[in-house]
């Protein structure tokens, strides 16, 4: 039977590309026709903000983290409604009790794992074994974000199935901006160089300070923009001034239009320790 009410659930405290594509999946969904409510962290004003500005129904909620806020989830699942529940996971064990609570409400489940991460002792390890029954099906974002789960989490490989992560390239098919037009970069450069990532370790843009101070003792002349926010920002932003760096590299935590950033660039960087 075709889902036509679906409520989508997010614990990601930033906005990045798992909340960009737990977005995209409702909006497409709502305009199909199907009533989708979301979820999000309480501290997440910015994912509440696109749900509201989506027209989507929005509802901040904890992390489903512990078997209290399983019953909590129950609850509001049977008030809603919902013929699926999809929970978008930013790691293996975050909303680890949202199955078991959908289920409990008679829902079925899907959960879409966004990252790669093996760090993690036993009982985290058996305890992700244990939960991923409660999820129906299990899609990972890439063959090693599969590979992943059944192997280092144990998770039956036959409720997983890999499916990449959809674009709509219609948007990127635009002409360069030349330097003198650009809106991110100050026109007085040649080379343009960005990032688009959470500041956290696993985004690894302190790496990429230090590798652009380098290029910049080399004599390239560059400027660098980040796009981001996170629990780094004031590690990084350290890095910058400590490097001298403060009239060539900027930090902007938030774009709207991120087709129109790249066409400006000369070089994109995806510095990542891991990625899903």
């Amino acid at each position: 039977m075709t889902a036509h009410r679906i409520l989508y659930v997010s614990s990601g405290r930033t906005f990045g590309g798992a909340e960009q594509v737990m977005l995209s999946l409702a909006t497409a969904f709502a305009k199909a026709g199907c009533d989708v409510r979301a979820i999000h962290h309480p501290g997440n004003t910015i994912l509440a903000d696109e749900i509201a500005r989506r027209g989507l129904g929005g509802r901040a909620f904890p992390e489903i983290a512990r078997r209290a806020d399983a019953s909590a989830f129950t609850e509001l699942v049977r008030e809603y409604a919902p013929d699926l529940v999809h929970i978008h996971r930013t790691w293996p064990l975050s909303d680890r009790h949202a199955g078991r609570g959908a289920r409990k409400a008679g829902v079925r489940v899907i959960a879409t794992e966004h990252v790669r991460i093996e760090e993690a002792g036993l009982r985290d390890r058996l305890a992700k074994r244990v939960l991923s029954r409660y999820d129906d099906h299990v899609i990972a974002v890439s063959n090693a974000v599969r590979r992943s789960l059944t192997g280092f989490w144990g998770v039956d490989p036959a409720r997983v199935v890999t499916i990449p992560n959809g674009v709509d390239v219609a948007p990127f098919a635009r002409p360069r901006v030349p330097a003198s037009a650009g809106r991110h970069f100050s026109g007085h450069v040649p080379f343009r160089i960005g990032a688009i990532g959470r500041l956290e370790r696993q985004k690894n843009m302190t790496a990429l300070v230090d590798a652009f101070a380098r290029a910049r003792h080399a004599g390239l002349d560059a400027e660098l923009c980040i796009v981001g926010e996170g629990s780094e920002s004031a590690l990084i932003r350290s890095a910058i001034e400590s490097a001298g760096l403060g009239d060539r590299v900027k930090i902007l935590k938030r774009i709207d239009d991120v087709p129109g950033f790249l066409a400006e660039l000369d070089l994109f960087v995806l510095p990542s320790l891991w990625e899903g």
